[in-house]
């Protein structure tokens, strides 16, 4: 699973006492959030997950927005291993939360780390296809394949970017520049990089960005 076991620090007498003050403040406001939400993490570091896992379905039934209880959620059914259903709370956020997309790179990620290329890859391709209502949907999926440390794809999904919106060029320019530098591709970041300063007229180029730019070049330069 993705994410592994948390094993909590706290003592368990400390938990039990922390689980019992939450219940007994709850007593007079039944349904207040920031209390329940305690409670439920409480019960989950105590591994009463069950009890927890109420809660936090509870608190999403009330608040559908509430990213922190899909993250408890899934963390839960992590640690129970139960994989279908985590894939199935992540699902949940995303049809509760439609132009939310960090759940979508979340489920990319989840059928990542389960080795479901197919599945990950028909996630992305999701992603992209919202590029009309959310600008950064390109950059979204480069930035996945960069953390997964595929930077090769990653400039190809900030390639395609480019051509999509090509207003944007400059800003997937900097983000390939960021990858190159990584791969230890030096020359090549320093070619876009001064690429990206002959489309900018100088006297448009503010005094104190240009330092920036040079730093850039030294630093690709740079043995």
């Amino acid at each position: 699973m993705p994410l592994p076991r948390v094993i909590s620090t706290t003592p368990a007498n400390e938990l039990r006492n922390s689980i019992a003050e939450f219940r007994a403040a709850l007593a007079g406001k039944p349904d207040d959030i920031g209390m329940l939400f305690g409670l439920a993490q409480s019960l989950a570091a105590d591994q009463q997950y069950p009890d927890a896992e109420k809660i936090f379905r509870d608190l999403i039934a009330k608040d559908k927005t509430l990213a922190s209880a899909y993250m408890q959620l899934y963390r839960i059914c992590a640690v129970t291993n139960r994989v279908p259903e985590a894939e199935g709370v992540l699902k949940l956020a995303i049809s509760n939360n439609p132009k939310e997309y960090a759940y979508l790179t979340l489920l990319a990620r989840h059928y990542y780390m389960l080795k479901r290329r197919d599945d990950m890859l028909k996630v992305l391709d999701r992603i992209k296809s919202h590029a009309k209502d959310n600008q950064n949907a390109y950059a979204i999926v480069g930035d996945f394949y960069y953390r997964i440390g595929d930077g090769d794809e990653a400039i190809r999904q900030y390639k395609e970017g480019m051509q999509f919106d090509s207003k944007r060029k400059a800003a997937y320019q900097k983000l390939i520049i960021q990858v190159l530098l990584n791969q230890g591709k030096r020359g090549m970041a320093a070619e876009i990089d001064s690429d990206i300063l002959k489309t900018i007229p100088r006297t448009a180029m503010p005094a104190a960005s240009r330092p920036s730019c040079c730093w850039i070049r030294a630093k690709c330069r740079r043995p």
